[in-house]
């Protein structure tokens, strides 16, 4: 229980502002292109950045994570390859249609990083083990999204 008291407030406030983000994607929307990049590279990021931190020499964990970002990017592109949408490339913007994947999604790799933040303090004996894990699930989340949105964007660019 001390784990959940000693949660940073910037995490709820990072909780509520995704699960908003989510609802909004239930109902179709205008967005423009670029917005549309975003996720996906702050997800990359924000990777990178934890892979970075806890690599100390075991270098396995970046295949781990590529293989993750490829097979995430495959379900990602599945996701959305059949959805129809309107690219307006004179205001660069794209309509897409509602979906309640994209808040499953942020909830699903909101409770994955907080089992595995839990875990890491709570069993710092198979932390290494943990690593492996997270890697490799990271790679196939940041995927999802890079698979969603090159589908998206590829669409738009045919028009």
């Amino acid at each position: 229980m001390d784990s959940l008291t000693n949660i940073p407030a910037w995490i709820f406030f990072l909780f509520v502002i995704l699960v908003i983000i989510g609802m909004r994607a239930a109902t179709p929307r205008t967005m423009s292109i670029y917005r549309l990049l975003v996720l996906p590279l702050i997800f990359m990021i924000w990777n990178l950045a934890w892979l970075f931190e806890r690599v100390h020499e075991q270098f396995s964990l970046f295949p781990l994570w590529f293989l993750g970002i490829v097979g995430g990017s495959v379900l990602g592109w599945q996701s959305v390859v059949s959805w129809k949408i309107k690219a307006d490339r004179k205001n660069k913007t794209v309509t897409l249609p509602g979906t309640w994947s994209v808040l499953v999604l942020i909830l699903l790799v909101f409770a994955v990083r907080s089992f595995f933040v839990y875990s890491y303090e709570t069993h710092p004996k198979q932390v290494e083990e943990y690593y492996i894990y997270d890697s490799l699930l990271s790679g196939i989340f940041t995927g999802i999204f890079i698979g969603r949105a090159y589908d998206l964007y590829t669409k738009y660019k045919k028009g």
